[in-house]
């Protein structure tokens, strides 16, 4: 089997063949070098390519991740608030009151609550308001804020039964703020069976098909 000359051994053949035929081995030797020279900066051109290739694909997978990390943390408040928001309907329905502790409705929704954001509820003489924030965590910056509002159509109306509008508003900037109350119009008296308007507050819209009247 033939083995393939090094540049040593390149060098001594060429030193021996220029002695023999009384030649110079000069330029070979030199040729051999820049061959040398040249196939080294082609490797090590290679190398760093494909170690910034490498850097841009964890970078990339690395940004992925996190963005599908923010919408799965957004979707899961979307759930909380919408599901907690229905809950009081039902709550005030059966009992003629709204509920005002976060945990417990979290249990009696079998809900478990993210770190990532922060619960609240506060209730009023007409109507129950569901705040869901983001928490501080590093990717607050990146997640919006949700209030859900559950209204008594006929506040003056004793009857438990009475209708209940819905409507779950989003902030339209991201970061640590409280979302603004969604807004109430009704007729002058509270007794009023005229349909109530609800619209989201500053700086907040709705989330779409979440104005429920039953």
């Amino acid at each position: 089997m033939t083995k393939p000359f090094t540049s040593k051994k390149l060098w001594i053949t060429a030193g021996l063949a220029s002695l023999l035929l009384g030649t110079s081995w000069v330029g070979v030797a030199v040729k051999t070098q820049a061959q040398d020279q040249a196939q080294d900066q082609a490797q090590d051109q290679a190398q760093d390519q494909a170690q910034d290739q490498a850097q841009d694909q964890a970078q990339d997978q690395a940004q992925d991740q996190a963005q599908d990390q923010v919408r799965q943390e957004q979707a899961t408040a979307l759930e909380i608030v919408t599901k907690m928001t229905e809950a009081q309907r039902t709550y005030y329905q059966k009992n003629g009151k709204f509920q005002v502790v976060v945990q417990e409705m979290a249990e009696d929704l079998n809900l478990t609550l993210p770190p990532s954001f922060n619960y609240a509820v506060r209730t009023s003489f007409d109507g129950a308001y569901i705040y869901v924030q983001p928490a501080q965590t590093p990717m607050a910056d990146q997640l919006k804020a949700y209030v859900g509002g559950a209204f008594i159509k006929s506040p003056q109306n004793e009857d438990q039964n009475s209708e209940i509008m819905t409507i779950i508003c989003q902030t339209t900037k991201t970061g640590r703020r409280r979302p603004a109350d969604p807004q109430v119009a009704r007729g002058t008296k509270l007794s009023s069976t005229t349909e109530l308007s609800l619209s989201c507050g500053d700086s907040s819209v709705p989330v779409p098909d979440s104005n429920q009247n039953e």
